[in-house]
């Protein structure tokens, strides 16, 4: 009994992979929009500078609020935001260019 079964499962397997049209494999992955993926990289690298600036800046306006240098630490702190923000998109657009995805 499981022979017949498994007979009969060979033979629609077989008839399914040869029928005309439906290719032996699917493919895992079809890129039916190649603009979006460059736009989403774009999307990205724009809220990571932002996220820098704003979690920095906030940590410098939460120790100037404690210190009592106003506008020191809050300088200070959207700068370095910035500038560790822009470090890590230029490494994370490196790292896309060399995969051959960020073309």
């Amino acid at each position: 009994m499981v022979d017949k079964a498994s007979e009969q499962q060979k033979r629609a397997r077989a008839h399914f992979d040869s029928a005309r049209g439906v290719p032996f494999r699917m493919p895992r992955f079809v890129n039916r929009r190649p603009g979006v993926d460059q736009a989403n990289e774009g999307w990205a690298h724009f809220s990571t500078l932002i996220a820098g600036i704003g979690v920095y800046g906030a940590i410098g306006y939460g120790l100037d609020r404690l210190i009592g240098t106003w506008p020191i630490l809050f300088a200070i702190g959207m700068v370095g935001g910035c500038a560790g923000a822009v470090y890590l998109v230029w490494i994370r657009a490196k790292q896309n260019a060399s995969r051959g995805s960020g073309r």
